[in-house]
């Protein structure tokens, strides 16, 4: 048995205030759910579907069967719409209209349309009329990035929940979740996860850049950089946990306290000889380097070429120091 809302984290004030208008039936019937991705939000939808078709007076109780199917996927008043790489089809429009004329099975009917703000022009229009008068017992949960990214005529219809990322002491904190990978995660669940998941590639991409302050053989680095960039999403790994280390150091320098990666900084090479505006300008570096392997540019010669920068940096300032 499974209460679907006792496995969400953060936003604990909206969250209680949803269902405490569902356990009320005071539910708008056309909800929108507007926040970051990956902080939980069509979780939430589902968790207050499973209240909304909850049999008993303490919703969701997790135990009957209305419940227990939403929590298996496999209820008869639950819709999921998880549009395609094009967006929302007209004909899934239709087949929401089409659920919506079924007879309720239980104590509610709902729908949840995971990124609405891919809906387009026809497939919302011909939703329209049914978000702004929906059938009795019937309820929508849009979810989007963001309230103004979904088509004004749909929002319009709709009442907003604006979602927040989760707090740092929000977020689930056990053993094998390191407090790093908490502070990256910009208070997404999703990249919380795909961190935890990733602690090797970390050690790598922190190994990577030290090498660069050290006096390490270029050649024996970028095999290395090619063995580890040969994936696209690695390689946006390597520029994340870049970008973190180079904000840290200018933030250790400044005297402030909060630090992403803690554990690393203070066991960095000696890096004053590099200015704080070189740090700035590589973060910069960094930020281009992104869009230009989004853009389909060879990553290793890109990630390379990042190297080499903070290579030189470090032995310039290195010379200089010596002068």
């Amino acid at each position: 048995m499974s209460r679907l809302i006792d496995s969400v984290y953060g936003n604990k004030k909206l969250v209680s205030r949803i269902f405490e208008a569902i356990s009320s039936d005071l539910l708008p019937q056309t909800l929108l759910f507007a926040g970051p991705e990956g902080i939980g939000k069509k979780k939430i939808a589902i968790a207050a579907a499973q209240g909304l078709v909850c049999e008993n007076p303490d919703r969701p109780c997790g135990k009957c069967g209305p419940c227990l199917r939403i929590e298996k996927n496999q209820s008869e008043s639950l819709m999921v719409i998880e549009p395609g790489s094009t967006g929302m089809k007209v004909d899934e429009a239709r087949s929401v209209i089409q659920f919506t004329h079924l007879q309720v099975p239980g104590r509610a009917r709902v729908i949840v349309i995971d990124e609405a703000h891919r809906m387009g022009v026809a497939s919302s229009n011909a939703l329209l009329k049914t978000l702004e008068e929906p059938p009795d017992k019937t309820y929508f949960f849009l979810v989007a990035p963001s309230a103004y990214s979904v088509i004004q005529t749909v929002r319009s219809r709709s009442q907003i929940y604006r979602f927040g990322p989760l707090l740092p002491e929000e977020m689930p904190i056990t053993d094998r979740i390191p407090k790093w990978a908490i502070q990256s995660s910009q208070g997404r669940m999703d990249r919380l996860q795909s961190l935890t998941e990733s602690l090797d590639l970390r050690k790598e991409a922190v190994r990577i850049f030290q090498s660069a302050l050290e006096k390490e053989s270029p050649l024996s680095i970028f095999s290395e950089i090619k063995a580890q960039v040969k994936e696209r999403e690695n390689a946006f790994f390597f520029i994340q946990i870049w970008k973190e280390l180079v904000r840290d150091i200018l933030c250790h320098r400044m005297g402030f306290s909060h630090l992403i990666h803690e554990d690393i900084i203070p066991h960095l090479p000696d890096s004053r000889q590099i200015a704080n505006s070189e740090w700035i300008e590589l973060g910069h570096h960094l930020n281009q380097l992104r869009r230009d392997i989004e853009g389909n540019v060879d990553r290793t010669l890109a990630v390379e070429d990042f190297w080499i920068n903070l290579k030189s940096k470090a032995e310039s300032g290195a010379e200089n120091v010596l002068d």
